[in-house]
């Protein structure tokens, strides 16, 4: 407390100059209608710049949330989708309680390990059996396919890549309809090769490459790519193409995994054809 007297009697004519300075421009913006004028719009300006950075700070921390948000809102507009059921109408009976009965779901995950220079490539996922994730399930990203699941536990995921030269996936050439078989060569991470489609197709450089739905994993239309480039093949039958994949392996964390409702009921129908 002495101290503290000591110190206000060292500096009092500063300190009365600094309140007589306060107290000037308080009367100054009460009772002058400009100067109040140019200190509320200094003011709203501070506080504005302020809140505006701790704004900016705050929804980068959420980001996360948003994004799972996000990946949620999105699984289940996909869910909603058409294309992912089967109709239930009968021909010959125009009673019916659904018209539409749902084939394929969306469960949305994240990816925490992705391998991509190797030729055996694989993803971990942060979904697991717990969250209804099981083996051959299909894996997208927003802007095309990633792989198949391979095999779960309670919690995660390990995913086989298309970035694996073990992995085909049936492709299809969207303007035609025609159909073959997706393979990566083991090179570039960016590009795949298309297989199996005959000479006598209508191809060009920028044909949009789907999936065909002819799986039990990937529903169809999904997008894999473009085509980079293609010739004929000597003393075969078929092309040679090359497909420019749509997404970047390099560049991926939100994923969806994509469960079959009808697998087990097909799969039953092929064994007894069997």
């Amino acid at each position: 407390m002495y101290k503290l007297i000591r110190l206000i009697i060292k500096y009092h004519f500063f300190l009365l100059f600094v309140f007589l300075e306060i107290v000037s421009i308080l009367l100054a913006v009460n009772f002058n209608k400009h100067h109040n004028t140019v200190y509320l719009s200094s003011a709203n300006s501070v506080v504005g710049t302020i809140n505006s950075k701790f704004n900016g700070i705050s929804t980068y921390l959420h980001l996360e949330t948003k994004n799972k948000e996000l990946l949620k809102q999105n699984s289940d507009l996909l869910n909603k989708s058409i294309s992912n059921y089967l109709s239930n109408i009968k021909v010959f009976d125009i009673k019916h309680d659904s018209i539409y009965s749902q084939q394929y779901n969306y469960i949305p995950g994240r990816i925490i390990q992705n391998y991509i220079y190797n030729k055996h490539n694989y993803l971990t996922i942060d979904k697991g059996i717990k969250n209804g994730v099981v083996p051959e399930s299909g894996v997208v990203c927003p802007r095309g396919i990633v792989g198949i699941v391979s095999k779960s536990s309670d919690n995660f995921s390990n995913v086989i890549s298309v970035l694996n030269i073990d992995l085909n996936i049936s492709a299809k050439i969207k303007k035609n309809n025609y159909f073959g078989s997706l393979n990566w060569d083991g090179e570039n991470i960016n590009f795949a090769k298309l297989k199996e489609i005959p000479f006598h197709v209508d191809l060009e450089i920028g044909d949009t490459i789907i999936t065909s739905g002819y799986s039990l994993i990937f529903p169809e239309n999904i997008l894999i790519g473009t085509i980079s480039s293609f010739d004929k093949v000597k003393g075969g039958d078929f092309y040679d193409i090359t497909v420019r994949l749509s997404t970047d392996f390099n560049n991926i964390n939100n994923i969806y995994i994509i469960n079959n409702l009808k697998k087990t009921e097909i799969l039953n129908l092929t064994t007894n054809n069997d």
